[in-house]
C-alpha cells in the first residue's frame, strides 16, 4: 500500500540505533467532543510524536438517534510496539472517562483506534473502512492511500453509502495584548504569534515600535491588527472586544510612578489608576460579557505582598487587579479562566542601566538564583494558557523573593 509519509525514523544515540514505529489513529467523540479530541492528542504526545493531523469532521453517529461525532485521523511515531501502544491508548481512553460496553456504537467520551501499523492495515481496522465516517478523515491525511488490490481509499469511499459529513472549520485563535509595542507586552505578543495566534496589538503613542512588532507577527504567518487607545482615559472605548472572537486577553500595559510624583500631580495619579486597574477591569468585564468563553492573564507585580513601599499607589492598583483576578475566576468559571503572573526582577526600570557586577550584588543580596528575563514570563504565560485546569491563580515569578 502507498503512504505519503516518511519511512520509519531511525534515532541514533551512542552505541545504538532506535527505530520508531508509525501508526495511523482515528479519534472520535460525541461527548464534550472538542475538549476530548484535544485532550486525547495532548495525552498521546506524552508517548509519541504527532507527525500529521487531518481536519476534524462532524459525522453522524453510526447508531441512529445519538449525537453527532467529531472524528480526526493522526499519524504518530513512537518507539512503542503494537501491543504496548494498544495498552497505552486504552489507558488514555479510561483517563478521559471512556466506559466500554457491549454496544460498539454507543456514545463515548473518546474512541482511539489504530488503523495502520508501519504501512499495513490492521485486520480489525479493515471492517471500519466500510463506514464513510472513518474513511473521510483518513482520506484527508492522504487522498492516495491504498485500500486493497491497488484500489485507492478515495475510490472505495465513492462506493460507500452517502452520508452527511461536514468538515469543521479550524477557527484561527486570537489574543489581545495591551502594551504590545514595548518590553513585556512586546515579548508576550511575539510569543503567542509563534504559538499560532493572530494578535490584536494595543499601543498608545509608540507607532513606530508597534509597526515593527506587527512585521514580526506577520513573519510567523499570523495577523497583527493594530489597536490604538489611551488606557489612561476614563472614557476608554473597549468595543473592539465585541467585534470578533478573542481567545485570550492579556493585560500587560502598566504605569509606574513613585508616590512623590503621583501625590503632586493629580493627572498622573489618575492616569496610573486607569492604566493599571480601571481599564483592565473594563476590558475584562466587556470580554466576559461579549465572548462565550475565554482566558484572561493579568500581569501584576511580586511586591503586592508588601504593605509599605515608595510606590504605594502603584501597588494598590496591582493589588486590586490581583483581587479581581480571583473574584472574576470564581464568578465566571468554567466558561472563563482568569489568572495572573506577579513578576519580580524581570526587566530594569525604563532608563536605568546596571553593570554585571551591580546585578551580581543585587542577586546575592536578595538571595535570588539569578536575574529573571522576559523568557521566564513568556514560559509562564504559555503554561497558564495551555493548562486549562488552572484558574484563579496568581503565580509569583520572582525566584522566591516574595517569601521574604
Amino acid at each position: 500500500m502507498r503512504f505519503a509519509f516518511r519511512d520509519r525514523l531511525h534515532l541514533k544515540s551512542p552505541g545504538k540505533s532506535m527505530t520508531l514505529n508509525e501508526y495511523i489513529l482515528i479519534l472520535g467523540s460525541n461527548i464534550d467532543r472538542e475538549n476530548n479530541i484535544s485532550r486525547a492528542c495532548r495525552l498521546i504526545e506524552n508517548m509519541a510524536v504527532i507527525e500529521k493531523k487531518s481536519a476534524v469532521f462532524e459525522t453522524p453517529s453510526i447508531k441512529k438517534g445519538l449525537p453527532a461525532f467529531l472524528d480526526q485521523a493522526i499519524v504518530v511515531k513512537t518507539a512503542l510496539d503494537l501491543s504496548t501502544i494498544k495498552t497505552e491508548l486504552l489507558a488514555i481512553e479510561k483517563q478521559l472517562g471512556r466506559v466500554r460496553t457491549s454496544d460498539a456504537f454507543a456514545s463515548r467520551t473518546i474512541d482511539i483506534d489504530i488503523m495502520v501499523h508501519n504501512g499495513s492495515w490492521l485486520v480489525d481496522s479493515k471492517k471500519d473502512l466500510n463506514y464513510p465516517q472513518i474513511v473521510k478523515p483518513l482520506m484527508d491525511l492522504d487522498i492516495g492511500l491504498a485500500y486493497e488490490d491497488g484500489q485507492s481509499l478515495y475510490h472505495h469511499f465513492t462506493s460507500l453509502e452517502k452520508t452527511d459529513i461536514r468538515r469543521i472549520r479550524s477557527d484561527r485563535r486570537t489574543a489581545l495584548v495591551t502594551g504590545s509595542a514595548k518590553r513585556v507586552g512586546r515579548a508576550l505578543a511575539i510569543a503567542f504569534a509563534k504559538e499560532g495566534f493572530d494578535l490584536i496589538l494595543h499601543y498608545n503613542h509608540s507607532k513606530n515600535d508597534i509597526k515593527q512588532v506587527q512585521k514580526i507577527i506577520e513573519q510567523y504567518g499570523q495577523k497583527g491588527h493594530l489597536w490604538q487607545a489611551d488606557l489612561g482615559n476614563r472614557d476608554l472605548d473597549v468595543s473592539i472586544i465585541k467585534e470578533q472572537k478573542i481567545d485570550l486577553l492579556i493585560n500587560s500595559a502598566a504605569s509606574f510612578y513613585d508616590d512623590q510624583v503621583v501625590d503632586n500631580d493629580r493627572q498622573i495619579k489618575e492616569k496610573q489608576w486607569h492604566i493599571n486597574f480601571m481599564s483592565p477591569l473594563k476590558l475584562i468585564e466587556q470580554y466576559i460579557h461579549s465572548q462565550k468563553c475565554g482566558h484572561v492573564i493579568n500581569i501584576l507585580d511580586n511586591a503586592i505582598t508588601r504593605n509599605d513601599s515608595p510606590h504605594n499607589h502603584y501597588m494598590m492598583t496591582k493589588k486590586l487587579l490581583g483581587d479581581i483576578t480571583k473574584q472574576k475566576a470564581a464568578q465566571h468559571r468554567p466558561q472563563f479562566r482568569v489568572n495572573a503572573i506577579a513578576p519580580g526582577w524581570i526587566m530594569d526600570p525604563v532608563g536605568s542601566s546596571r553593570s554585571h557586577e551591580e546585578n551580581k550584588r543585587i542577586i546575592e543580596k536578595k538571595a535570588l538564583p539569578r536575574k529573571g528575563d522576559t523568557a521566564d514570563l513568556v514560559d509562564t504565560s504559555l503554561f497558564l494558557h495551555k493548562n486549562d485546569y488552572v484558574n484563579g491563580q496568581v503565580i509569583f515569578l520572582d525566584g522566591g523573593r516574595h517569601l521574604s
